[in-house]
C-alpha cells in the first residue's frame, strides 16, 4: 500500500461515525469486494465478509482507516468528505508563554554524588547553573543539577523510582573528591 503525500480526511473514523452513518460502512464493504492487495487486516476483513457476512462496527473502522491509505481507498471516500471527521485547526493559544521556567532555587547542599555502586566520586554542586525547571504547558518540573566539572542529572518531577544522584553536606566516606571539580571551584 502506497502512503498518501497529504491527509485531507481528518482523524480517523470512530465506532459511532459507522454506528450513525450506514453509507459508510456500505463503502468499506463495497472497497472490500474490490481489495486485491495483500495487507494481512484488509484480507481478513474481506474473508471475514466473504464468510460471515457485514463486518462488525470495530472492522469497519479499521477498514475505513485503512482506505485512507490506500490510492484506491482515498478515491472511494472523496464522497464522504462531508461525512468523515474535519480536520482540527491548531492554533497557539498563548504565544508569549514560555517553554519552560527555571523557578528560584536555595541549594543548601555543597556535594552531590551519584549513587551508582561503582561511582567513586563527589563532585561540588554548581548552585548557579542547578534548576528546577517548570513546565507551565504539561504542568511538571524537572530537576537540574549541574556539577563544576558537567551536567549530571535531568528527571521529571513524576517519575518514579530510585534517585541516581543525592546531595551532601560533606564528602562521603570511601569516595574521593572529582579533581576536575576541585579546579573549576577554586
Amino acid at each position: 500500500m502506497s502512503q498518501p503525500a497529504s491527509d485531507d480526511y481528518g482523524y480517523r473514523c470512530t465506532d459511532r461515525m459507522v454506528r450513525e452513518r450506514h453509507s459508510l460502512k456500505r463503502c468499506a464493504e463495497e472497497f472490500l469486494r474490490s481489495y486485491g492487495g495483500d495487507f494481512e487486516f484488509l484480507t481478513g476483513a474481506k474473508s471475514f465478509l466473504e464468510i460471515r457476512g457485514p463486518l462488525p462496527v470495530a472492522m469497519t473502522r479499521g477498514v475505513l482507516n485503512c482506505m485512507r491509505s490506500d490510492p484506491q481507498g482515498q478515491h472511494m471516500l472523496k464522497g464522504f468528505r462531508e461525512e468523515l471527521p474535519p480536520r482540527p485547526r491548531l492554533e497557539v493559544v498563548e504565544r508569549r508563554r514560555p517553554a519552560w521556567i527555571n523557578l528560584p532555587s536555595e541549594w543548601h547542599y555543597d556535594f552531590v554524588y551519584s549513587t551508582a555502586k561503582t561511582a567513586q566520586v563527589v563532585h561540588y554542586l554548581d548552585r548557579k547553573r542547578s534548576a528546577v525547571r517548570w513546565y507551565p504547558h504539561t504542568g511538571q518540573f524537572e530537576l537540574r543539577l549541574f556539577s563544576h566539572c558537567k551536567p549530571l542529572y535531568k528527571r521529571l518531577y513524576h517519575e518514579a523510582g530510585e534517585p541516581s544522584y543525592l546531595f551532601a553536606s560533606h564528602v562521603i566516606e570511601g569516595r574521593r573528591m572529582c579533581p576536575l571539580c576541585m579546579r573549576r571551584a577554586s
